[in-house]
């Protein structure tokens, strides 16, 4: 995708949402990244802890691969051909 359709898809989905928080979010996401400011900073400490939790455990091997998410996601909405 190109930039100009990037922006087309943004602002789509930007019109058509409802969800006021999701609208902060993102606000707050494309203030920081001007300020260029490190999104770890403004997250919280559980959070952090989850994601160190997670990378340890892709280190220890004990990740699933995206694919094998992918399909079991698909199997448990009746999506057909996963």
């Amino acid at each position: 995708m190109d930039v100009a359709e990037l922006q087309i898809e943004l602002i789509k989905y930007i019109v058509h949402t409802n969800d006021s928080d999701f609208l902060q979010q993102l606000l707050q996401a494309i203030k920081s990244y001007r300020k260029g400011e490190d999104w770890w900073e403004r997250i919280f400490e559980k959070e952090k802890e989850a994601i160190e939790i997670g990378i340890q455990q892709l280190d220890n091997g004990e990740g699933i691969p995206h694919e094998e998410v992918r399909k079991e996601i698909n199997k448990r909405l009746g999506l057909i051909g996963y």
